[in-house]
């Protein structure tokens, strides 16, 4: 049954017991005989179309709109979950830990996923750090691959809008937020960024150059930092590439003229790359004594461990015969 009293009312309950009316009307039907073809009384229909449901079940709603030929859609949304299947992209996932590597080693306070609620909505920022010093929040967002230039602009503008009482949560109180974007360095974003620069200039204006200076002088508190210019500069875009272990670790983007070629061709190449680069599987080592063989149907291969002991005569050593 819904769980609602007779007493309960809700503005959505008062406008379709609202159209009910219509329709009963309409139809040419009382409250009697409505209620009389689904099962209840006339009361429980007077009570539903002033928006009330006096225990009324579902089956029964049904029953009392077929009657009159009136059409019943029950909807169930869930909550807006924005950025959680990020998560759960591996290439995604080693920016992210690299991104907060690098902002750690710089002295920014950095948190990872950072999960909040704004409503019924539910978002992830991808890396959320702060400088005490300069009172300064930076909200990262990191993208593998670039869809929908619109979506990601609403995306970062709700992350900022939200990321200073996020940061609050944490003890973080911050003066400035700050929003960048960290795209993949792959040839396929590159494709991207150039087929959209015109929107991309005006929506992420500060690039990598910039950014790197700026992360720079964020990092030591220079009051140089809350300069209102440089606050007016808008929102930063610029290209990572998670092996690069370069002190300048921002890359600029080829429309800005980045002369060098993306490290990956696009997403796939980037995850060859990823399980490639994985620690081989550690083999034992040979025993004292012992030979170790190759694969059977090679060329045997002797490996033989010799050990020698030494005793100390005098001043020098000499080996044991």
């Amino acid at each position: 049954m819904l769980p609602l009293r007779s007493a309960d009312t809700h503005p959505e309950l008062v406008k379709v017991g609202a159209l009910f009316r219509t329709a009963r009307r309409a139809a040419g039907a009382t409250q009697q005989s409505a209620g009389a073809a689904a099962g209840v009384s006339q009361s429980a229909v007077s009570l539903f179309e002033r928006g009330r449901l006096p225990g009324i079940t579902v089956p029964t709603l049904m029953a009392l709109c077929r009657g009159l030929d009136v059409e019943l859609r029950l909807v169930a949304r869930p909550p807006l979950a924005v950025g959680r299947l990020d998560q759960r992209d591996p290439v995604h996932a080693w920016c992210c830990a690299y991104v907060r590597t690098r902002l750690a080693r710089a002295g920014w306070l950095v948190a990872g996923e950072v999960g909040f609620r704004d409503g019924t909505a539910r978002g992830w920022i991808d890396v959320l750090a702060f400088d005490p010093l300069a009172r300064t929040l930076l909200v990262v967002e990191v993208k593998s691959e670039l869809r929908d230039i619109g979506d990601l602009e609403r995306q970062v503008g709700w992350y900022a809008g939200v990321a200073r009482r996020v940061a609050r949560d944490r003890g973080w109180q911050a003066a400035v937020v700050r929003a960048v974007v960290l795209l993949l360095a792959s040839s396929s974003n590159d494709l991207a960024t150039a087929a959209n620069r015109a929107m991309l200039d005006v929506a992420f204006p500060v690039r990598a150059r910039l950014l790197d200076r700026l992360l720079a002088r964020e990092r030591v508190g220079d009051p140089a930092a809350t300069n209102p210019g440089v606050l007016a500069i808008g929102w930063g875009l610029a290209m990572i590439d998670p092996r690069s272990r370069t002190r300048r670790w921002l890359l600029g983007l080829k429309a800005d003229g980045r002369r060098r070629s993306a490290p990956y061709r696009d997403y796939a190449d980037c995850l060859r790359s990823r399980q490639k680069g994985r620690s081989p599987v550690s083999r034992p080592c040979p025993r004292v004594g012992h030979e170790q063989h190759s694969s059977p149907g090679s060329t045997r291969a002797r490996a033989v461990v010799q050990t020698r002991a030494f005793r100390r005569s005098d001043a020098r050593c000499s080996p044991l015969p």
